[in-house]
């Protein structure tokens, strides 16, 4: 994409500006039709890699159409009552990349054309709360590739991200007056 870096870092040390060069020149690679994870491997639109991603390039290029149809995509690849990549805290992560990128650009326009999916997530985590109030994601049950094999580790992760995604969702929620939806929050967050 022939877009103008907006956004850029310098300081002292050499090295965090070669980094902070690096990065930026990356994500600017994998933004081709959609935000691809992965210029020379899979070339996927990863719901769970796009925060990181989304947040350099609002950084680095400013608001990029290439943002709302990446997120976009990502929920017309979804089937109906099933998770985004078919990974439980990608969904999640949808919710907050919506709510971080409201939050950075107040385009109340498109975050209201996202609420049915908003609600769709919501009542499925709202599903996947114990008694005990811990998050019961099904499989693949996933925060990185780090933590892949640590399954208290993964527990511990997932439980505090469906916290973040409840209230991020709770947030939206109030902000269009959906009653019932932020109330299903409200009740989830206590649970949690």
């Amino acid at each position: 994409r022939d877009i103008p870096y907006l956004g850029s870092f310098f300081c002292s040390d050499p090295l965090l500006n070669r980094i902070w060069d690096v990065g930026a020149y990356t994500v600017h690679l994998n933004m081709q039709h959609y935000i691809w994870d992965g210029i020379k491997r899979d070339r996927l639109v990863w719901v769970g890699d796009l925060h990181p991603e989304i947040m350099t390039i609002q950084t680095v290029f400013g608001d990029q159409e290439i943002i709302r149809d990446s997120l976009d995509f990502s929920v017309e690849e979804t089937l109906p009552g099933a998770w985004i990549n078919n990974i439980p805290s990608y969904s999640m992560w949808w919710i907050i990349i919506q709510h971080d990128y409201f939050w950075q650009y107040g385009n109340r326009e498109y975050l209201q054309k996202q609420l049915p999916y908003v609600k769709q997530v919501c009542k499925m985590l709202s599903k996947c709360i114990d008694s005990d109030g811990k998050d019961t994601t099904p499989e693949m049950r996933f925060i990185d590739w780090a933590t892949k094999d640590d399954s208290a580790a993964t527990d511990l992760g997932l439980q505090a991200l469906h916290v973040l995604a409840v209230k991020c969702a709770k947030y939206v929620f109030s902000l269009f007056g959906e009653a019932e939806s932020l109330a299903l929050c409200e009740a989830d967050l206590q649970k949690l």
